[in-house]
Protein backbone atom coordinates (compact mmCIF):
# COMPACT_ATOMS: atom_id res chain seq x y z
CA UNK A 1 0.00 0.00 0.00
CA UNK A 2 2.89 2.37 0.74
CA UNK A 3 4.14 1.91 -2.83
CA UNK A 4 0.79 3.06 -4.20
CA UNK A 5 0.57 6.02 -1.82
CA UNK A 6 4.11 7.11 -2.66
CA UNK A 7 3.38 6.74 -6.37
CA UNK A 8 0.35 8.99 -6.06
CA UNK A 9 2.44 11.56 -4.19
CA UNK A 10 5.07 11.55 -6.94
CA UNK A 11 2.41 11.85 -9.64
CA UNK A 12 0.82 14.78 -7.80
CA UNK A 13 4.22 16.40 -7.41
CA UNK A 14 4.85 16.07 -11.15
CA UNK A 15 1.23 16.54 -12.15
CA UNK A 16 1.99 19.00 -14.95
CA UNK A 17 4.52 16.62 -16.50
CA UNK A 18 2.00 13.77 -16.52
CA UNK A 19 -0.71 16.04 -17.89
CA UNK A 20 1.49 17.21 -20.75
CA UNK A 21 2.86 13.75 -21.57
CA UNK A 22 -0.58 12.12 -21.46
CA UNK A 23 -1.93 14.90 -23.70
CA UNK A 24 0.91 14.54 -26.20
CA UNK A 25 0.60 10.75 -26.30
CA UNK A 26 -3.18 10.98 -26.69
CA UNK A 27 -2.72 13.30 -29.67
CA UNK A 28 -0.09 10.96 -31.12
CA UNK A 29 -2.34 7.92 -30.62
CA UNK A 30 -5.29 9.67 -32.25
CA UNK A 31 -3.76 11.71 -35.07
CA UNK A 32 -0.20 10.55 -35.75
CA UNK A 33 0.46 6.85 -35.15
CA UNK A 34 -2.73 5.25 -36.61
CA UNK A 35 -2.76 7.37 -39.81
CA UNK A 36 0.95 6.69 -40.36
CA UNK A 37 0.52 2.92 -39.92
CA UNK A 38 -2.66 3.03 -41.99
CA UNK A 39 -1.16 4.78 -45.03
CA UNK A 40 2.08 2.80 -44.90
CA UNK A 41 0.13 -0.46 -44.80
CA UNK A 42 -2.02 0.47 -47.81
CA UNK A 43 1.12 1.60 -49.63
CA UNK A 44 2.46 -1.95 -49.14
CA UNK A 45 -0.81 -3.39 -50.49
CA UNK A 46 -0.52 -1.24 -53.62
CA UNK A 47 3.03 -2.48 -54.19
CA UNK A 48 1.84 -6.07 -53.69
CA UNK A 49 -1.03 -5.50 -56.12
CA UNK A 50 -3.68 -6.92 -53.78
CA UNK A 51 -6.69 -5.21 -52.14
CA UNK A 52 -5.93 -6.75 -48.76
CA UNK A 53 -4.31 -9.56 -46.82
CA UNK A 54 -6.60 -12.57 -46.74
CA UNK A 55 -6.26 -16.19 -45.67
CA UNK A 56 -6.06 -17.14 -49.37
CA UNK A 57 -3.27 -14.81 -50.54
CA UNK A 58 -0.74 -15.09 -47.70
CA UNK A 59 1.49 -17.36 -49.78
CA UNK A 60 1.43 -14.91 -52.69
CA UNK A 61 2.38 -11.99 -50.45
CA UNK A 62 5.27 -13.73 -48.74
CA UNK A 63 6.70 -14.85 -52.08
CA UNK A 64 7.59 -11.23 -52.88
CA UNK A 65 10.89 -10.14 -51.23
CA UNK A 66 9.99 -6.43 -51.47
CA UNK A 67 6.63 -6.94 -49.77
CA UNK A 68 8.21 -9.07 -47.04
CA UNK A 69 10.88 -6.40 -46.39
CA UNK A 70 8.27 -3.64 -46.20
CA UNK A 71 6.05 -5.68 -43.86
CA UNK A 72 9.08 -6.23 -41.61
CA UNK A 73 9.72 -2.47 -41.64
CA UNK A 74 6.07 -1.87 -40.69
CA UNK A 75 6.32 -4.31 -37.77
CA UNK A 76 9.56 -2.66 -36.60
CA UNK A 77 7.92 0.78 -36.73
CA UNK A 78 5.01 -0.47 -34.62
CA UNK A 79 7.47 -1.94 -32.11
CA UNK A 80 9.29 1.39 -31.99
CA UNK A 81 6.04 3.23 -31.28
CA UNK A 82 5.36 0.85 -28.39
CA UNK A 83 8.93 1.20 -27.12
CA UNK A 84 8.87 5.01 -27.11
CA UNK A 85 5.41 5.32 -25.55
CA UNK A 86 6.11 2.89 -22.72
CA UNK A 87 9.72 4.00 -22.38
CA UNK A 88 8.72 7.62 -21.88
CA UNK A 89 6.67 6.79 -18.76
CA UNK A 90 9.32 4.41 -17.42
CA UNK A 91 12.15 6.95 -17.76
CA UNK A 92 9.98 9.65 -16.21
CA UNK A 93 9.41 7.38 -13.22
CA UNK A 94 13.15 6.60 -12.91
CA UNK A 95 14.18 10.27 -13.03
CA UNK A 96 11.40 11.33 -10.66
CA UNK A 97 12.19 8.69 -8.05
CA UNK A 98 15.89 9.57 -8.22
CA UNK A 99 15.16 13.28 -8.07
CA UNK A 100 17.06 13.90 -11.31
CA UNK A 101 16.35 16.82 -13.62
CA UNK A 102 14.85 15.78 -16.94
CA UNK A 103 13.09 17.11 -19.99
CA UNK A 104 11.61 15.73 -23.19
CA UNK A 105 14.91 15.99 -25.06
CA UNK A 106 16.81 14.08 -22.36
CA UNK A 107 14.25 11.27 -22.35
CA UNK A 108 14.23 11.01 -26.14
CA UNK A 109 18.04 10.94 -26.28
CA UNK A 110 18.09 8.09 -23.77
CA UNK A 111 15.47 6.14 -25.70
CA UNK A 112 17.23 6.84 -29.00
CA UNK A 113 20.44 5.35 -27.63
CA UNK A 114 18.74 1.94 -27.31
CA UNK A 115 16.67 2.18 -30.50
CA UNK A 116 19.61 0.79 -32.50
CA UNK A 117 18.71 -2.69 -31.27
CA UNK A 118 15.53 -2.55 -33.35
CA UNK A 119 17.55 -2.80 -36.56
CA UNK A 120 19.31 -5.95 -35.38
CA UNK A 121 18.31 -9.51 -34.50
CA UNK A 122 17.40 -8.15 -31.05
CA UNK A 123 14.17 -6.92 -32.65
CA UNK A 124 13.00 -10.54 -32.85
CA UNK A 125 13.37 -10.86 -29.08
CA UNK A 126 11.38 -7.67 -28.60
CA UNK A 127 8.63 -8.86 -30.94
CA UNK A 128 8.26 -12.14 -29.04
CA UNK A 129 8.49 -10.25 -25.74
CA UNK A 130 5.78 -7.80 -26.83
CA UNK A 131 3.26 -10.53 -27.69
CA UNK A 132 4.05 -12.52 -24.54
CA UNK A 133 3.59 -9.39 -22.45
CA UNK A 134 0.18 -8.50 -23.90
CA UNK A 135 -2.00 -10.26 -21.28
CA UNK A 136 -0.58 -8.00 -18.54
CA UNK A 137 0.91 -5.02 -20.36
CA UNK A 138 -2.22 -4.67 -22.47
CA UNK A 139 -3.83 -3.05 -19.45
CA UNK A 140 -1.46 -0.10 -19.68
CA UNK A 141 -0.25 -0.14 -23.29
CA UNK A 142 -1.61 2.52 -25.67
CA UNK A 143 -5.13 1.60 -26.72
CA UNK A 144 -4.46 2.32 -30.41
CA UNK A 145 -1.79 -0.38 -30.48
CA UNK A 146 -3.53 -3.10 -28.47
CA UNK A 147 -7.25 -2.71 -29.11
CA UNK A 148 -7.18 -4.87 -32.26
CA UNK A 149 -4.74 -7.45 -30.93
CA UNK A 150 -6.87 -10.35 -29.78
CA UNK A 151 -7.68 -13.90 -30.71
CA UNK A 152 -10.54 -13.80 -33.26
CA UNK A 153 -13.87 -14.60 -31.61
CA UNK A 154 -14.71 -17.48 -33.94
CA UNK A 155 -11.64 -19.36 -32.66
CA UNK A 156 -12.50 -18.92 -28.97
CA UNK A 157 -16.16 -19.69 -29.66
CA UNK A 158 -15.24 -22.98 -31.32
CA UNK A 159 -12.86 -23.91 -28.49
CA UNK A 160 -15.56 -23.23 -25.90
CA UNK A 161 -17.95 -25.69 -27.54
CA UNK A 162 -16.13 -28.72 -26.14
CA UNK A 163 -14.71 -29.57 -22.73
CA UNK A 164 -11.34 -30.44 -24.26
CA UNK A 165 -11.21 -27.16 -26.16
CA UNK A 166 -12.17 -25.24 -23.06
CA UNK A 167 -9.40 -26.85 -21.01
CA UNK A 168 -6.85 -26.29 -23.77
CA UNK A 169 -7.83 -22.62 -23.98
CA UNK A 170 -7.58 -21.97 -20.24
CA UNK A 171 -4.31 -23.90 -19.91
CA UNK A 172 -2.79 -21.94 -22.81
CA UNK A 173 -4.00 -18.62 -21.37
CA UNK A 174 -2.62 -19.52 -17.93
CA UNK A 175 0.80 -20.41 -19.35
CA UNK A 176 0.96 -17.21 -21.41
CA UNK A 177 -0.16 -15.12 -18.43
CA UNK A 178 2.53 -16.72 -16.25
CA UNK A 179 5.24 -16.00 -18.83
CA UNK A 180 3.88 -12.48 -19.26
CA UNK A 181 4.15 -11.86 -15.53
CA UNK A 182 7.71 -13.18 -15.37
CA UNK A 183 8.80 -10.85 -18.18
CA UNK A 184 7.12 -7.68 -16.93
CA UNK A 185 10.41 -6.07 -15.79
CA UNK A 186 12.31 -6.68 -19.04
CA UNK A 187 11.52 -3.28 -20.57
CA UNK A 188 12.49 -1.24 -17.47
CA UNK A 189 15.77 -3.21 -17.23
CA UNK A 190 16.45 -2.72 -20.94
CA UNK A 191 15.81 1.04 -20.83
CA UNK A 192 17.67 1.76 -17.58
CA UNK A 193 20.87 -0.17 -18.36
CA UNK A 194 22.74 1.49 -21.23
CA UNK A 195 24.62 -1.68 -22.19
CA UNK A 196 21.91 -4.31 -21.65
CA UNK A 197 20.35 -5.96 -24.71
CA UNK A 198 16.70 -7.00 -24.81
CA UNK A 199 17.49 -10.73 -24.52
CA UNK A 200 19.60 -9.97 -21.44
CA UNK A 201 16.76 -7.90 -19.98
CA UNK A 202 14.37 -10.80 -20.54
CA UNK A 203 16.70 -13.18 -18.68
CA UNK A 204 17.10 -10.69 -15.84
CA UNK A 205 13.34 -10.23 -15.52
CA UNK A 206 12.83 -14.01 -15.43
CA UNK A 207 15.16 -14.21 -12.42
CA UNK A 208 13.14 -11.68 -10.42
CA UNK A 209 11.94 -13.25 -7.12
CA UNK A 210 8.51 -14.75 -7.67
CA UNK A 211 7.20 -13.83 -4.22
CA UNK A 212 7.96 -10.14 -4.77
CA UNK A 213 6.47 -10.39 -8.25
CA UNK A 214 3.27 -11.89 -6.86
CA UNK A 215 2.93 -9.06 -4.33
CA UNK A 216 3.44 -6.47 -7.06
CA UNK A 217 0.80 -8.10 -9.26
CA UNK A 218 -1.65 -7.99 -6.35
CA UNK A 219 -1.01 -4.26 -6.08
CA UNK A 220 -1.50 -3.99 -9.83
CA UNK A 221 -4.90 -5.69 -9.54
CA UNK A 222 -5.80 -3.39 -6.64
CA UNK A 223 -4.93 -0.35 -8.77
CA UNK A 224 -7.15 -1.63 -11.59
CA UNK A 225 -10.08 -2.25 -9.22
CA UNK A 226 -9.74 1.11 -7.44
CA UNK A 227 -9.31 2.98 -10.73
CA UNK A 228 -12.37 1.28 -12.19
CA UNK A 229 -14.39 2.09 -9.06
CA UNK A 230 -13.24 5.72 -9.10
CA UNK A 231 -14.17 6.08 -12.78
CA UNK A 232 -17.63 4.60 -12.08
CA UNK A 233 -18.24 7.03 -9.21
CA UNK A 234 -17.02 10.01 -11.24
CA UNK A 235 -19.13 8.97 -14.25
CA UNK A 236 -22.26 8.58 -12.09
CA UNK A 237 -21.82 12.06 -10.61
CA UNK A 238 -21.25 13.61 -14.05
CA UNK A 239 -24.29 11.80 -15.54
CA UNK A 240 -26.65 12.87 -12.73
CA UNK A 241 -27.35 16.41 -14.07
CA UNK A 242 -28.21 14.98 -17.51
CA UNK A 243 -30.59 12.49 -15.91
CA UNK A 244 -32.38 15.32 -14.06
CA UNK A 245 -32.42 17.64 -17.08
CA UNK A 246 -34.04 14.97 -19.29
CA UNK A 247 -36.79 14.56 -16.73
CA UNK A 248 -37.51 18.20 -15.92
CA UNK A 249 -36.03 20.41 -18.66
CA UNK A 250 -35.79 18.44 -21.91
CA UNK A 251 -35.24 21.60 -23.97
CA UNK A 252 -31.61 21.93 -22.89
CA UNK A 253 -30.90 18.18 -22.70
CA UNK A 254 -28.99 18.17 -25.99
CA UNK A 255 -26.54 20.84 -24.78
CA UNK A 256 -26.11 19.17 -21.38
CA UNK A 257 -25.56 15.81 -23.10
CA UNK A 258 -22.71 17.26 -25.18
CA UNK A 259 -21.07 18.78 -22.10
CA UNK A 260 -21.57 15.52 -20.18
CA UNK A 261 -19.89 13.50 -22.92
CA UNK A 262 -16.92 15.90 -22.95
CA UNK A 263 -16.56 15.68 -19.15
CA UNK A 264 -16.66 11.89 -19.28
CA UNK A 265 -13.98 11.87 -21.97
CA UNK A 266 -11.95 14.21 -19.78
CA UNK A 267 -12.32 11.82 -16.83
CA UNK A 268 -11.09 8.96 -19.02
CA UNK A 269 -8.11 11.04 -20.13
CA UNK A 270 -7.32 12.04 -16.53
CA UNK A 271 -7.46 8.49 -15.15
CA UNK A 272 -5.47 7.11 -18.10
CA UNK A 273 -2.58 9.39 -17.15
CA UNK A 274 -2.81 8.51 -13.47
CA UNK A 275 -3.05 4.78 -14.20
CA UNK A 276 -0.06 4.67 -16.54
CA UNK A 277 1.89 6.82 -14.08
CA UNK A 278 1.17 4.55 -11.10
CA UNK A 279 1.98 1.38 -13.08
CA UNK A 280 5.27 2.87 -14.28
CA UNK A 281 6.18 3.96 -10.74
CA UNK A 282 5.30 0.52 -9.40
CA UNK A 283 7.41 -1.26 -12.02
CA UNK A 284 10.42 0.99 -11.47
CA UNK A 285 10.27 0.79 -7.66
CA UNK A 286 10.19 -3.01 -7.75
CA UNK A 287 12.74 -3.39 -10.54
CA UNK A 288 15.36 -1.11 -8.98
CA UNK A 289 16.45 -0.14 -5.51
CA UNK A 290 15.63 3.57 -5.53
CA UNK A 291 15.12 5.71 -2.50
CA UNK A 292 12.25 8.05 -3.29
CA UNK A 293 13.17 11.74 -3.32
CA UNK A 294 10.35 14.00 -2.19
CA UNK A 295 11.78 17.30 -3.36
CA UNK A 296 11.12 18.55 -6.87
CA UNK A 297 13.85 19.98 -9.05
CA UNK A 298 11.31 22.11 -10.92
CA UNK A 299 10.71 25.77 -10.13
CA UNK A 300 7.20 26.65 -8.99
CA UNK A 301 7.16 29.80 -11.12
CA UNK A 302 7.91 27.80 -14.26
CA UNK A 303 5.15 25.35 -13.39
CA UNK A 304 2.73 28.24 -12.87
CA UNK A 305 3.45 29.61 -16.33
CA UNK A 306 2.96 26.16 -17.82
CA UNK A 307 -0.26 25.75 -15.86
CA UNK A 308 -1.60 29.06 -17.13
CA UNK A 309 -0.96 28.16 -20.76
CA UNK A 310 -2.39 24.68 -20.30
CA UNK A 311 -5.53 25.99 -18.62
CA UNK A 312 -6.21 28.45 -21.45
CA UNK A 313 -5.53 25.75 -24.06
CA UNK A 314 -7.69 23.30 -22.12
CA UNK A 315 -10.66 25.67 -22.07
CA UNK A 316 -10.41 26.23 -25.83
CA UNK A 317 -10.22 22.47 -26.50
CA UNK A 318 -13.09 21.79 -24.08
CA UNK A 319 -15.36 24.26 -25.89
CA UNK A 320 -14.44 22.86 -29.31
CA UNK A 321 -14.92 19.21 -28.28
CA UNK A 322 -18.19 20.01 -26.49
CA UNK A 323 -19.53 21.63 -29.66
CA UNK A 324 -18.65 18.53 -31.66
CA UNK A 325 -20.21 16.26 -29.01
CA UNK A 326 -23.46 18.26 -28.99
CA UNK A 327 -23.73 17.58 -32.72
CA UNK A 328 -22.77 13.91 -32.28
CA UNK A 329 -25.36 13.07 -29.62
CA UNK A 330 -28.06 14.89 -31.59
CA UNK A 331 -27.50 12.80 -34.71
CA UNK A 332 -30.76 11.18 -35.83
CA UNK A 333 -30.92 7.46 -35.22
CA UNK A 334 -32.95 5.10 -37.37
CA UNK A 335 -34.27 1.60 -36.87
CA UNK A 336 -31.50 -0.69 -38.20
CA UNK A 337 -32.25 -2.95 -41.16
CA UNK A 338 -29.70 -5.51 -40.01
CA UNK A 339 -30.66 -9.12 -40.65
CA UNK A 340 -30.25 -11.50 -37.71
CA UNK A 341 -28.83 -14.85 -38.80
CA UNK A 342 -28.73 -17.76 -36.36
CA UNK A 343 -25.35 -19.50 -36.59
CA UNK A 344 -26.10 -23.21 -37.24
CA UNK A 345 -29.61 -22.51 -35.98
CA UNK A 346 -30.50 -21.82 -32.36
CA UNK A 347 -27.61 -23.67 -30.69
CA UNK A 348 -28.61 -22.44 -27.23
CA UNK A 349 -31.84 -24.45 -27.23
CA UNK A 350 -30.99 -27.33 -29.56
CA UNK A 351 -28.17 -29.27 -31.20
CA UNK A 352 -26.63 -27.27 -34.05
CA UNK A 353 -27.74 -27.93 -37.65
CA UNK A 354 -30.79 -29.95 -36.64
CA UNK A 355 -34.53 -29.67 -37.25
CA UNK A 356 -35.03 -28.45 -33.69
CA UNK A 357 -32.36 -25.76 -34.10
CA UNK A 358 -34.08 -24.35 -37.20
CA UNK A 359 -37.52 -24.54 -35.58
CA UNK A 360 -36.28 -22.66 -32.52
CA UNK A 361 -34.64 -20.05 -34.74
CA UNK A 362 -37.92 -19.46 -36.56
CA UNK A 363 -39.87 -19.14 -33.30
CA UNK A 364 -37.31 -16.57 -32.08
CA UNK A 365 -38.02 -14.41 -35.14
CA UNK A 366 -34.63 -14.55 -36.86
CA UNK A 367 -34.40 -13.60 -40.53
CA UNK A 368 -32.22 -16.54 -41.53
CA UNK A 369 -31.02 -19.80 -40.09
CA UNK A 370 -27.47 -20.51 -41.20
CA UNK A 371 -26.73 -24.20 -41.85
CA UNK A 372 -23.71 -26.18 -43.06
CA UNK A 373 -23.97 -28.81 -45.76
CA UNK A 374 -21.55 -31.45 -47.05
CA UNK A 375 -21.77 -33.98 -49.86
CA UNK A 376 -22.09 -37.57 -48.67
CA UNK A 377 -20.51 -40.69 -50.13
CA UNK A 378 -23.64 -41.32 -52.24
CA UNK A 379 -23.70 -37.73 -53.60
CA UNK A 380 -26.50 -36.50 -51.32
CA UNK A 381 -26.39 -33.47 -49.03
CA UNK A 382 -26.24 -33.74 -45.26
CA UNK A 383 -26.56 -30.86 -42.80
CA UNK A 384 -23.44 -31.11 -40.67
CA UNK A 385 -20.51 -28.83 -39.85
CA UNK A 386 -17.49 -30.94 -38.87
CA UNK A 387 -15.56 -33.24 -41.18
CA UNK A 388 -15.87 -36.06 -38.61
CA UNK A 389 -18.55 -37.11 -36.13
CA UNK A 390 -16.20 -36.91 -33.16
CA UNK A 391 -17.43 -33.69 -31.47
CA UNK A 392 -21.18 -34.31 -31.63
CA UNK A 393 -21.47 -38.10 -31.96
CA UNK A 394 -18.24 -39.39 -30.40
CA UNK A 395 -17.21 -41.22 -33.56
CA UNK A 396 -14.08 -40.82 -35.68
CA UNK A 397 -15.97 -41.57 -38.91
CA UNK A 398 -15.68 -39.02 -41.73
CA UNK A 399 -18.78 -37.54 -43.36
CA UNK A 400 -17.18 -38.08 -46.77
CA UNK A 401 -17.00 -41.85 -46.13
CA UNK A 402 -20.66 -42.29 -45.11
CA UNK A 403 -23.94 -42.46 -47.01
CA UNK A 404 -26.81 -40.15 -46.21
CA UNK A 405 -28.81 -43.03 -44.73
CA UNK A 406 -25.92 -43.95 -42.40
CA UNK A 407 -25.61 -40.35 -41.26
CA UNK A 408 -29.36 -40.03 -40.67
CA UNK A 409 -29.18 -42.97 -38.27
CA UNK A 410 -26.56 -41.14 -36.19
CA UNK A 411 -27.58 -39.43 -32.98
CA UNK A 412 -25.84 -36.19 -32.04
CA UNK A 413 -25.58 -34.56 -28.62
CA UNK A 414 -24.82 -31.09 -27.28
CA UNK A 415 -25.26 -30.25 -23.62
CA UNK A 416 -28.68 -31.45 -22.49
CA UNK A 417 -29.97 -31.80 -26.05
CA UNK A 418 -29.90 -34.65 -28.55
CA UNK A 419 -31.19 -35.16 -32.07
CA UNK A 420 -30.54 -36.93 -35.37
CA UNK A 421 -28.43 -35.79 -38.31
CA UNK A 422 -30.70 -34.68 -41.17
CA UNK A 423 -30.58 -34.17 -44.92
CA UNK A 424 -30.77 -30.81 -46.68
CA UNK A 425 -34.26 -31.71 -47.97
CA UNK A 426 -35.48 -32.25 -44.39
CA UNK A 427 -34.10 -28.90 -43.24
CA UNK A 428 -35.66 -27.09 -46.21
CA UNK A 429 -39.02 -28.69 -45.38
CA UNK A 430 -38.64 -27.55 -41.77
CA UNK A 431 -37.71 -24.03 -42.87
CA UNK A 432 -40.71 -23.80 -45.20
CA UNK A 433 -43.06 -25.07 -42.53
CA UNK A 434 -41.77 -22.52 -40.02
CA UNK A 435 -41.49 -19.70 -42.59
CA UNK A 436 -37.81 -18.93 -42.21
CA UNK A 437 -35.19 -18.59 -44.94
CA UNK A 438 -31.85 -20.40 -44.98
CA UNK A 439 -28.27 -19.26 -45.41
CA UNK A 440 -26.57 -22.40 -46.71
CA UNK A 441 -22.82 -22.79 -46.27
CA UNK A 442 -21.19 -25.28 -48.61
CA UNK A 443 -18.37 -27.00 -46.76
CA UNK A 444 -15.75 -29.03 -48.59
CA UNK A 445 -14.08 -32.20 -47.33
CA UNK A 446 -11.95 -32.78 -50.43
CA UNK A 447 -13.76 -35.80 -51.85
CA UNK A 448 -16.63 -34.01 -53.61
CA UNK A 449 -18.00 -35.35 -56.87
CA UNK A 450 -17.78 -33.36 -60.10
CA UNK A 451 -21.57 -33.06 -60.09
CA UNK A 452 -21.84 -31.60 -56.59
CA UNK A 453 -22.64 -28.02 -57.65
CA UNK A 454 -25.14 -29.09 -60.32
CA UNK A 455 -26.81 -31.48 -57.87
CA UNK A 456 -27.12 -28.70 -55.28
CA UNK A 457 -28.61 -26.23 -57.75
CA UNK A 458 -31.03 -28.88 -59.00
CA UNK A 459 -32.19 -29.59 -55.45
CA UNK A 460 -32.71 -25.89 -54.66
CA UNK A 461 -34.62 -25.36 -57.91
CA UNK A 462 -36.79 -28.38 -57.20
CA UNK A 463 -37.63 -26.85 -53.81
CA UNK A 464 -38.30 -23.43 -55.45
CA UNK A 465 -36.00 -21.58 -53.05
CA UNK A 466 -33.31 -20.17 -55.34
CA UNK A 467 -34.92 -16.73 -55.29
CA UNK A 468 -34.83 -16.33 -51.50
CA UNK A 469 -32.16 -18.61 -50.00
CA UNK A 470 -28.53 -17.53 -49.78
CA UNK A 471 -25.48 -19.73 -50.42
CA UNK A 472 -22.00 -19.07 -49.05
CA UNK A 473 -18.63 -20.82 -48.89
CA UNK A 474 -15.02 -20.35 -47.91
CA UNK A 475 -14.03 -21.58 -51.37
CA UNK A 476 -14.10 -18.93 -54.12
CA UNK A 477 -14.01 -21.45 -57.04
CA UNK A 478 -17.12 -23.19 -55.66
CA UNK A 479 -18.94 -19.85 -55.44
CA UNK A 480 -18.00 -19.09 -59.05
CA UNK A 481 -19.32 -22.49 -60.17
CA UNK A 482 -22.59 -21.90 -58.32
CA UNK A 483 -22.98 -18.46 -59.91
CA UNK A 484 -22.33 -19.92 -63.34
CA UNK A 485 -24.85 -22.71 -62.77
CA UNK A 486 -27.53 -20.29 -61.53
CA UNK A 487 -26.82 -16.53 -61.81
CA UNK A 488 -30.06 -15.70 -59.96
CA UNK A 489 -28.89 -17.33 -56.73
CA UNK A 490 -27.38 -14.86 -54.26
CA UNK A 491 -23.94 -16.02 -53.15
CA UNK A 492 -21.42 -15.00 -50.52
CA UNK A 493 -17.72 -15.55 -49.91
CA UNK A 494 -16.49 -16.19 -46.35
CA UNK A 495 -13.12 -14.77 -45.37
CA UNK A 496 -11.59 -15.84 -42.07
CA UNK A 497 -9.05 -13.03 -42.44
CA UNK A 498 -9.19 -9.79 -44.39
CA UNK A 499 -6.89 -6.91 -43.52
CA UNK A 500 -7.15 -3.99 -45.91
CA UNK A 501 -9.61 -3.12 -48.67
CA UNK A 502 -12.77 -4.85 -49.77
CA UNK A 503 -11.78 -8.10 -51.51
CA UNK A 504 -12.49 -8.45 -55.21
CA UNK A 505 -15.23 -11.02 -55.70
CA UNK A 506 -18.20 -11.70 -57.92
CA UNK A 507 -20.23 -12.79 -54.88
CA UNK A 508 -23.25 -10.73 -53.80
CA UNK A 509 -22.19 -10.55 -50.17
CA UNK A 510 -19.04 -10.93 -48.11
CA UNK A 511 -18.92 -12.67 -44.74
CA UNK A 512 -16.17 -11.39 -42.46
CA UNK A 513 -15.05 -12.16 -38.95
CA UNK A 514 -15.44 -9.27 -36.51
CA UNK A 515 -11.64 -8.95 -36.46
CA UNK A 516 -11.65 -7.79 -40.12
CA UNK A 517 -14.47 -5.22 -40.09
CA UNK A 518 -13.61 -1.52 -40.36
CA UNK A 519 -15.27 1.70 -41.51
CA UNK A 520 -13.28 1.89 -44.77
CA UNK A 521 -14.33 -1.62 -45.80
CA UNK A 522 -18.02 -0.96 -45.07
CA UNK A 523 -17.90 2.22 -47.16
CA UNK A 524 -16.29 0.34 -50.05
CA UNK A 525 -18.93 -2.41 -49.80
CA UNK A 526 -21.71 0.15 -50.06
CA UNK A 527 -20.04 1.78 -53.07
CA UNK A 528 -19.72 -1.63 -54.77
CA UNK A 529 -23.27 -2.69 -53.82
CA UNK A 530 -22.01 -5.64 -51.80
CA UNK A 531 -23.69 -6.77 -48.60
CA UNK A 532 -21.50 -7.44 -45.55
CA UNK A 533 -22.33 -10.04 -42.91
CA UNK A 534 -20.25 -10.25 -39.74
CA UNK A 535 -19.63 -13.47 -37.82
CA UNK A 536 -19.73 -14.69 -35.13
CA UNK A 537 -21.14 -11.83 -33.03
CA UNK A 538 -22.03 -13.16 -29.59
CA UNK A 539 -21.26 -10.28 -27.22
CA UNK A 540 -24.02 -7.76 -26.56
CA UNK A 541 -21.64 -4.82 -26.92
CA UNK A 542 -20.62 -6.00 -30.40
CA UNK A 543 -24.25 -6.58 -31.38
CA UNK A 544 -25.08 -3.00 -30.39
CA UNK A 545 -22.09 -1.68 -32.30
CA UNK A 546 -23.02 -3.44 -35.55
CA UNK A 547 -26.68 -2.50 -35.19
CA UNK A 548 -25.58 1.12 -34.85
CA UNK A 549 -23.48 0.70 -38.00
CA UNK A 550 -26.60 -0.78 -39.65
CA UNK A 551 -24.52 -3.62 -41.07
CA UNK A 552 -26.37 -5.90 -43.49
CA UNK A 553 -26.28 -9.03 -41.34
CA UNK A 554 -25.18 -10.37 -37.97
CA UNK A 555 -24.42 -14.07 -37.70
CA UNK A 556 -24.73 -15.04 -34.05
CA UNK A 557 -25.09 -17.97 -31.68
CA UNK A 558 -27.60 -15.88 -29.69
CA UNK A 559 -30.32 -14.82 -32.13
CA UNK A 560 -32.85 -14.11 -29.38
CA UNK A 561 -30.59 -11.47 -27.81
CA UNK A 562 -29.74 -9.93 -31.21
CA UNK A 563 -33.42 -9.70 -32.19
CA UNK A 564 -34.31 -8.15 -28.85
CA UNK A 565 -31.59 -5.51 -29.24
CA UNK A 566 -32.60 -4.75 -32.82
CA UNK A 567 -36.32 -4.52 -32.10
CA UNK A 568 -35.81 -2.19 -29.12
CA UNK A 569 -33.00 -0.20 -30.72
CA UNK A 570 -34.78 3.14 -30.66
CA UNK A 571 -37.04 2.58 -27.67
CA UNK A 572 -36.33 4.96 -24.81
CA UNK A 573 -33.51 6.49 -26.83
CA UNK A 574 -32.55 8.95 -24.11
CA UNK A 575 -29.60 11.30 -24.30
CA UNK A 576 -28.02 9.25 -21.50
CA UNK A 577 -28.06 6.16 -23.71
CA UNK A 578 -26.67 8.20 -26.61
CA UNK A 579 -23.80 9.43 -24.44
CA UNK A 580 -23.07 5.85 -23.33
CA UNK A 581 -23.10 4.65 -26.93
CA UNK A 582 -20.67 7.37 -28.00
CA UNK A 583 -18.32 6.30 -25.22
CA UNK A 584 -18.61 2.63 -26.22
CA UNK A 585 -18.10 3.10 -29.93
Amino acid sequence: MNDIKNSLKVIYQYQMDYLKVTLLLTIAQAFVIPPFIYYFFFFILRIAGVPGITDSNLGELFSSPIVVIMLIILVLLILLFVYYELGFFILMAIYQLRGEAYNVLKILQRLNSKAKYFISFQAIYFLVYFFLLLPIAGLSLPLTITENLYLPHFITDELMKSTTGMWLYFIAISIIFYISARLVFALPYFIEDKSLKINGAIKKSWKFPQKRLFMMLLKWVLIIVVTGFAISIAASIIMLPLFLVEKFSAGVAMLVAGLTLTLLQLVGFFFAGIFQGIISQLLVKNAFTIKTRTESWQANHSQFLHKKRLIVSGIVVFIFVSGFNVYAVNSTLYEPNTKVIAHRGDTVNAVENTVEAVESTAHAGADYSEIDIQETKDKKFVVFHDLTLRRLAGSSKRVADMTLNELQQTEVHSGAYSSKIVSLEEIIATAKKNKIDLLIEVKLHGAESEDMVNNLIALLKKEHVTNKYLVQSLDQPIIEKIEKADPTLKTGIILALNIGNLPKTSADFIVLEDFSINKRLLTQAKQNEKMVFVWTVNKEKLMQMYLRKNIDGIITNYPVKAIQLRDTFNENDSFISRVKNRLMF
